[in-house]
């Protein structure tokens, strides 16, 4: 029987990739991303946390306005707000963030997302999703700065 091989000329079993861990694999190392990019403003001032104060954390909020034809045919503007869990956990970016961000800073903040699930001590099950930021870029300073200049 013929293998079938693929454009690399490596039979095709070989270039399947998974990107699970629970599932083997021993052909040629894989490569996954995980990455998310968003613009938006700061919700409320950054908190530390942690038994060492070795976290920050802040949400962010992303807009998006859409055009919606009323009943009379009048174009009514809708806006729909996301609201995003950010979790800092780099030391040079901790630092940024306490310094230089607080409530409506307008950020760009590149990273990944994290699905957390855990139990609290009151047995209560919490499922969680954050963005872990690999960067963070600011833009401008507070929206109320940005008003009164």
């Amino acid at each position: 029987m013929a293998s079938i091989t693929s454009k690399f000329g490596l039979p095709l079993r070989q270039t399947i990739r998974h990107c699970t861990s629970q599932m083997k694999y021993d052909g040629p190392v894989e490569k996954c991303m995980n990455s998310v990019q968003i613009l938006g403003r700061v919700g409320q001032d950054p908190i530390t946390r942690g038994e060492n104060d070795n976290f920050v954390t802040f949400s962010m909020a992303t807009s998006k306005t859409y055009a919606k034809k009323n009943m009379t045919g009048e174009t009514d503007y809708n806006t729909r707000t996301q609201w995003h869990n950010i979790t800092v956990f780099r030391p040079f970016l901790i630092e940024r963030v306490q310094k230089q961000i607080s409530k409506g800073t307008r950020v760009m903040v590149q990273g990944a997302i994290e699905y957390v699930d855990y139990t609290k001590p009151d047995g209560n099950r919490v499922l969680m999703t954050r963005i872990v930021p690999d960067d963070i870029f600011i833009l401008s300073g507070t929206d109320h700065d940005a008003q009164t200049h």
